[in-house]
């Protein structure tokens, strides 16, 4: 994917003689073929589960919440699309066969209350991108708005379909448990330097 961003790049900006902007250009190809990766990806995996919209409640949920609020990072582009692949099974996988009653539902809209407030403790996570003062504080409260507004959203949904609700409440709490992983990461690598 890489290659093909920088040839990509090469071909559609060749006038343009700025290394830098050439640079530029490259990662904004590769991001949306990435972007394009795992979204096809996960539109594939909703389709064979039987499951597409829940499969889009959840990647949005999740990602709503994990753009701003940051968290683990694999070490590969490789790693980070399987383990995007493996979290959309697992999570499919429990709104499929694990059938949550009313005191599963209430569980996991505990575990989600605890992830809001974890969420505006640790984010945003500062791990891959600096980002400074004035933008920690934008990421810091549109990651906690959005977990509200998506909390909310679950609860209206859970009057009327259960599992998108529990396909949002899943988006948060994974994102969240991200969230501390990444934490963890940043520690780790603090400890070492």
């Amino acid at each position: 994917m890489k290659n093909i961003s920088e040839k990509l790049a090469t071909l559609l900006f060749s006038k343009d003689t700025d290394e830098e902007k050439i640079e530029l250009y490259e990662f904004a190809i590769y991001i949306l073929f990435s972007s394009a990766l795992h979204i096809g990806s996960m539109l594939i995996i909703g389709w064979l589960f039987g499951m597409m919209i829940e499969s889009i409640i959840f990647y949005v949920s999740f990602i709503l919440i994990r753009k701003f609020a940051g968290g683990y990072h694999a070490k590969t582009p490789l790693k980070c699309y399987f383990l995007s692949v493996l979290t959309i099974v697992i999570s499919l996988l429990v709104l499929k066969y694990l059938h949550i009653n009313n005191v599963g539902f209430y569980i996991l809209v505990s575990l989600t209350l605890v992830s809001i407030v974890v969420i505006m403790y640790l984010s945003p996570l500062n791990n891959i991108y600096k980002i400074n003062d004035k933008e920690k504080r934008i990421f810091k409260t549109i990651s906690v708005f959005n977990s509200i507004f998506l909390f909310i959203m679950s609860l209206l949904f859970s009057r009327f379909n259960h599992t998108f609700a529990l396909s949002i409440l899943l988006g948060i709490i994974i994102s969240t448990t991200l969230l501390v992983f990444g934490r963890i990461q940043n520690n780790k690598k603090n400890d070492q330097e």
